[in-house]
């Protein structure tokens, strides 16, 4: 019998974060990998959860070269953050959430390139046949409010293997 999010914690979870939980391992149940409770690639990080949001962070065991990644499961959103990028990508609930599977089914199975220069990071997430399925910019906070960049004398490359298999 699969453990649920609210028996892990030992307070109220709202029925939006478990919505948003079964969620995710509906996804994970679509991959072979166990859902979030069970699977040990997942930590639920139980002093920086509440009752309207969760955090868990994701290590891949198998995969020695993966992206780390912390996972907040909101009432409303599910926000994922890849290699200490903050807010890489947000989801609302309202969103179509064939396309939000999708898009996170690929995170979990497709190869991640992480590039850093100067002040901005740039990723590029290809799937599981090679090809490129999404591509983005982050710029840090600094360069946002300042219009500085912190100096970076070199330009940092990482490519992430897959963090589950399929």
């Amino acid at each position: 019998m699969t453990t649920s999010v609210s028996e892990v914690f030992d307070f109220e979870i709202d029925k939006g974060v478990i919505d948003n939980v079964n969620f995710l391992n509906e996804i994970l149940d679509d991959l072979n990998a166990g859902p979030v409770t069970e699977n040990p690639d997942f930590v639920l990080d139980k002093n920086s959860s509440g009752k309207f949001g969760i955090n868990i962070w994701g290590r891949s065991l198998k995969g020695e070269n993966s992206a780390e990644m912390w996972i907040e499961v909101g009432s409303d959103h599910i926000r994922l953050d890849l290699d200490g990028i903050n807010e890489t990508f947000e989801w609302a609930n309202s969103k179509n959430s064939r396309e939000v599977a999708d898009f996170i089914r690929h995170i979990f199975t497709g190869h991640i390139l992480i590039e850093t220069r100067r002040s901005s990071r740039f990723i590029q997430i290809f799937a599981s046949d090679g090809s490129l399925f999404h591509s983005s910019s982050h710029n840090n906070l600094l360069h946002m409010l300042t219009g500085l960049y912190l100096w970076r004398r070199k330009t940092f490359r990482r490519l992430f293997s897959p963090f589950i298999s399929d």
